[in-house]
């Protein structure tokens, strides 16, 4: 049903395409806030082996991508400016 990527040198490591989807949300998100609702919605989203550690991944990786993001946005402006 869904491509699985084995992630070479770590044992247990999987990631599919919902990964990236998630991610890629973090440009239409005009909050962080919702950026941690995608998060939970990816976490939920997939036969993981563990929901826990799938969900520090998840919780830590989707805002972190949106802050990046606005960082680079910001950096950009002053450079137009």
């Amino acid at each position: 049903m869904f491509e699985k990527f084995l992630i070479p040198g770590v044992d247990g490591a999987v990631s599919d395409a919902r990964e990236v989807f998630a991610l890629l949300s973090v440009l239409f998100l005009s909050n962080w806030v919702y950026s941690i609702g995608v998060a939970l919605l990816a976490t939920l989203g997939g036969p993981y082996d563990s929901l826990i550690t799938t969900g520090i991944m998840h919780l830590s990786a989707v805002p972190l991508a949106w802050f990046m993001l606005s960082f680079f946005k910001k950096k950009l402006k002053e450079i137009r400016l």
